[in-house]
C-alpha cells in the first residue's frame, strides 16, 4: 500500500536521484543541449533537493514522499509563503515527480491531496503552482482536483550577468526606497481612490511590502507617482534568493515617461546588491505594454499555466 508521508533527511539521496531523473526527462524534451554538456555547478543547483534548499522544504511540513516497501515512488516539494499574488498564507508547490514505473496509479493526486489537507490544517488559504503549457497530464490532474487554471506570462531576469541599462535622460532619478525617511508616511497617506486610479491591486494594509528594502516609489515634488512592491524568497522557481515582484503601478498622468522602466531598473540594481540571483513576476498575456517594458530591461518571457486551489472549497 502506498504511504504518503513527510519528507525526511534520510530521503535525500533517493529523492535527489528521482528529481534529477525527472528534470533530465523534461530537459531532453525541451532543450537542445545534452545533460552532460551543462555546467556541473548549474546541474548541482537544480531542483528543490539541492543542498541549499532541501532543509527548507523538509522543515516546511508540506513536503512529502510516496513510499511502498521502503521504495520512494514519488515526491512533492511545497512551502508556505506569507504573501504572494495578493494572497495571505499561500502554499507554493515547487516541484513534484513520480517514477515512470509508478505513473498512472494516482500517486500524483495522492501527494497533492496530502499537501492541500495539511496546508488547510496549517491555516493556508490557497495552493498555487505553475505548469508548463505542454505538460497536459499535469494540467488535467490539477483541473480534476479543482484547481483554477489561467495562462500567465512569466517574466524572469537573470541578475548574475545583469548589466545596468542606462537611462536616456540625465534628469534626477525620482526613485526612492519606500521605507526611506518620510516616504513610508507619505505612502500611508495616499488615498484608496488614488491607489485605485494608479491601478495598484495591492493594499499592503499591514506594511509587509512597505517595510521591504526592495519596495520602491517614484516621487515628483513630494507626490508619489509610482509604486513597486517586491520581496526576496529563499527558493522559488528553482532559484535561490529570488526577488518576487508582487505589484507595480504608475499614476496615469505620468505614464509613457519611463517611470516603470526606472522602477524596474532600480529594483534590479538593489536586488543584485543584496545577493539575489534573479527577479520574477507574472504578467497577464494581454498586457502587451508590461511585456514590452520587461523585455527592455532584459527579462525573458515564458508562458506558464498558473494553477490555484481554493482551500475554502476543497474536498479531498
Amino acid at each position: 500500500m502506498v504511504d504518503i508521508r513527510p519528507m525526511k533527511l534520510k530521503d535525500l539521496i533517493k529523492v535527489r536521484d528521482l528529481e534529477i531523473d525527472c528534470i533530465k526527462e523534461y530537459f531532453s524534451a525541451t532543450i537542445e543541449n545534452r545533460w552532460e554538456d551543462l555546467p556541473q555547478e548549474w546541474r548541482d543547483n537544480l531542483g528543490a533537493s539541492n543542498r541549499k534548499s532541501y532543509q527548507l522544504y523538509i522543515s516546511s511540513g508540506l513536503s512529502f514522499v510516496a513510499e511502498e516497501d521502503g521504495e520512494v515512488m514519488g515526491f512533492i516539494f511545497a512551502q508556505m509563503l506569507h504573501r504572494m499574488n495578493g494572497i495571505e498564507n499561500l502554499v507554493w508547490i515547487e516541484n513534484m515527480g513520480v517514477h515512470p514505473y509508478f505513473r498512472r496509479m494516482g500517486i500524483g493526486r495522492m501527494m497533492v491531496t496530502k499537501v492541500a489537507e495539511t496546508a488547510r490544517d496549517m491555516g493556508a488559504s490557497f495552493v498555487h503552482c505553475t505548469i508548463q503549457p505542454e505538460n497536459f497530464s499535469s494540467i488535467k490532474l490539477h483541473e480534476r482536483m479543482g484547481f483554477t487554471m489561467g495562462s500567465r506570462e512569466g517574466a524572469f531576469l537573470d541578475l548574475i550577468d545583469y548589466k545596468v541599462v542606462p537611462l536616456r535622460s540625465q534628469k534626477a532619478d525620482p526613485i526612492k526606497a519606500l521605507n526611506a525617511d518620510g516616504i513610508r508616511e507619505r505612502w500611508d497617506a495616499v488615498s484608496p481612490e488614488d491607489r485605485k486610479r494608479m491601478g495598484l491591486r495591492t493594499e499592503d494594509a499591514d506594511g509587509f511590502y512597505a517595510g521591504s528594502e526592495l519596495s520602491l516609489v517614484a516621487v515628483d515634488d513630494g507626490r508619489i507617482i509610482g509604486v513597486l512592491f517586491a520581496q526576496m524568497l529563499h527558493h522559488v522557481n528553482n532559484v535561490e534568493n529570488l526577488v518576487w515582484i508582487e505589484d507595480m503601478a504608475v499614476d496615469p498622468d505620468y505614464r509613457r515617461m519611463g517611470m516603470g522602466f526606472k522602477l524596474l531598473r532600480r529594483l534590479a540594481e538593489n536586488a543584485k546588491a543584496m545577493g539575489s540571483t534573479a527577479i520574477h513576476c507574472s504578467i497577464a498575456p494581454r498586457n502587451l505594454p508590461a511585456i514590452m517594458l520587461h523585455k527592455k530591461i532584459g527579462f525573458f518571457i515564458d508562458r506558464r499555466e498558473s494553477a490555484f486551489l481554493d482551500l475554502g472549497t476543497f474536498r479531498s
